[in-house]
Parts: structure tokens; C-alpha cells; sequence
């Protein structure tokens, strides 16, 4: 939960002096950073060997296929509602698409691609910021009876996150996303700012620490699309 007193390093990498602060404070779990290390050379290794490139991230089938602005406002929406696929009901919920049927995290993305195709625009803010709740209910409707958890939260965070972009952006993500001129760090500090929705700050030896997590895949999803050579 967001509060201003703050103890955050000076060059605003909050997470980490986060993760820090946790690491030399915590009594029940400890994280050995020898484990750590061979865990970063075992992933770097692997990369090297199958070859990765941040091409890949648009090879996907539900992923931007071209580095575009429609491909940021596509990142963001999708990062915005990127939490809790899964229900504790015995059928769990799906989208198919094109013949194929997505699960988790997948039928978010294929929700927004059928919307699309549909000529429904989810991706501009100034349609989700006042679309109905079941014009909203119905992009993301699944498979079956069930819905996708959290309906009213994701709701929630598109009327939170569409206000924002259009009283302050033009409703363009892309405008926000300019304004931090190439920085990673700035982008991540920007978003945790200008939306609640982001800020996943908590209390801890009381301190507040942050976590940032889907602040930070949405700073790693652009990079990706982008192949990191900028806009």
C-alpha cells in the first residue's frame, strides 16, 4: 500500500533496495546468493545455447507481430490486467481462439486479439475508461460459464488506468512512454506513479517495500517488442 515515508535508494531502484532490505531482515526464509549466482550462469548458459533473441517475444501467435504504437497500448492494457488467472472452481476459464484453446495468462491475451478482430477498440483508453461493465464482462467472456477471476477488479483497474491516460496523455500510453526518454527505470518510477493499480507497495520491519512486478514485465515486454533498439 503506497505511503510517503519512503526509505528508497537514491537513484530510484526501489525494488532492489527493497529486495536488500527484506534479504538482511528476514528470520524464516533466506534467499544464499551462492544459489543465486549459479542460478544466473545455469540461465545464461541455456540462453546461449538454444540461441534466445528478444525476436521471439512477436513470434508468439496472440503477440504483436510489428513494433508499432498499437503494439505499446497492446503491452499496456495487457500488463494492466496481468494478475490471478486461476479460480478455485473445478472448470477453469478459457478462450478459444482461432480453433485453439488458451489457459492462464494466455486468455487474456487472446480475449483482447478477439475483441479486436471484432472491431471492438479495447485498446484506446477512451473506450475502456467509460465502457459499461457488460460491454467489459463481455470482451473477456470465456469458454463456458466461467468468467475470468477477478471481473470486477480488472474493471476497476481499466475505468483506473483509461482516466489517467486520458485526462493526462491524450490517451496514449505511448505518450507517457515518450516522456521518460529511454530510461527503464524512469518508465517503471512513472507507472507506479501516475497508477495505483501498479504500486504493489507493502509493510515490512516497518518500512515500505515494493515489489513493482507487473510495472516491471511491462517494461520487459516493450524491450522485447522492440528488441531493444528504442521506439
Amino acid at each position: 500500500m503506497p505511503t510517503a515515508d519512503r526509505h528508497f535508494s537514491e537513484d530510484g531502484s526501489q525494488v532492489l533496495s527493497s529486495a536488500q532490505f527484506i534479504n538482511s531482515h528476514s528470520q524464516d526464509v533466506f534467499v544464499p546468493l551462492d544459489g543465486v549466482k549459479r542460478a544466473a550462469r545455469q540461465i545464461l548458459t541455456r540462453m546461449k545455447s538454444v540461441g534466445y533473441s528478444t525476436a521471439d517475444w512477436k513470434k508468439h501467435t496472440l503477440t504483436p507481430s510489428i513494433a508499432n504504437s498499437q503494439a505499446i497500448e497492446w503491452i499496456f492494457l495487457v500488463d494492466a490486467l496481468n494478475f490471478s488467472f486461476w479460480s478455485d472452481q473445478p472448470r477453469q476459464y478459457s478462450v478459444t481462439l482461432d480453433g485453439k484453446t488458451y489457459h492462464g495468462y494466455w486468455t487474456l491475451c487472446a480475449a483482447v486479439n478477439r475483441a479486436l478482430a471484432a472491431g471492438i477498440p479495447i485498446t484506446d483508453a477512451a473506450y475502456y475508461a467509460k465502457a459499461s461493465d457488460e460491454e467489459l464482462a463481455d470482451v473477456f467472456r470465456g469458454d463456458s460459464v466461467e468468467s475470468i477471476p477477478l471481473l470486477g477488479e480488472r474493471i476497476g483497474v481499466l475505468r483506473e488506468v483509461g482516466r489517467v491516460l486520458v485526462d493526462k496523455y491524450q490517451g496514449r500510453f505511448s505518450n507517457l512512454l515518450a516522456c521518460c526518454e529511454g530510461s527503464a527505470q524512469r518508465l517503471v518510477n512513472l507507472v507506479v506513479t501516475e497508477f495505483m493499480c501498479f504500486r504493489d507497495e507493502h509493510q515490512f520491519h516497518g518500512r515500505p517495500v515494493a515489489m513493482y512486478k507487473r510495472a516491471q514485465i511491462l517494461v520487459a515486454d516493450i524491450w522485447a517488442c522492440f528488441e531493444g533498439k528504442g521506439l
